[in-house]
């Protein structure tokens, strides 16, 4: 890396500070990406795009935008999608512990968690046939 390119990133990162305008309160910060920060959506690409490569060899499909991650399963019966999907997010969880960002199951400040599973189907007339079904076992 350029020994300026490198001092520039430094000097982003060191002696960070939180402004809160209202207020003009300030506390210092070592982690995160604030709010309308310049060069933290692209510091958070490059977190990001070489984890997604990790999620997809392991065949998870990852659609990002901004700090909204959407990862979607798929598999031959429900059961083999939960596994799929628990393993995945397992893997999530440990990357986020690693490197310290919080993802959905570890974060504690009280964000809310929106979990959607949508079941692919053919519609006839008003009937919807969903194409994924468990078998009674």
């Amino acid at each position: 890396m350029p020994v300026n390119l490198y001092g520039m990133v430094m000097g982003y990162l060191r002696d960070r500070e939180v402004v809160d305008t209202p207020e003009e309160s300030r506390r210092m910060t070592s982690k995160g990406c604030i709010q309308g920060s310049i060069a933290g959506p692209t510091f958070w690409n490059l977190v990001l795009d070489s984890y997604s490569r990790e999620l997809r060899d392991l065949g998870v499909y990852v659609q990002a935008f901004a700090d909204d991650v959407v990862l979607m399963f798929s598999g031959q019966s429900a059961s083999a999608l939960e596994a799929e999907t628990n393993r995945a997010l397992a893997h999530v969880r440990d990357w986020g512990d690693q490197v310290e960002v919080c993802t959905i199951e570890n974060q504690r400040d009280g964000a809310h968690q929106k979990t959607e599973v949508r079941c692919p189907g053919h519609s006839h007339g008003q009937h919807r046939m969903p194409l994924l079904t468990r078998s009674a076992s």
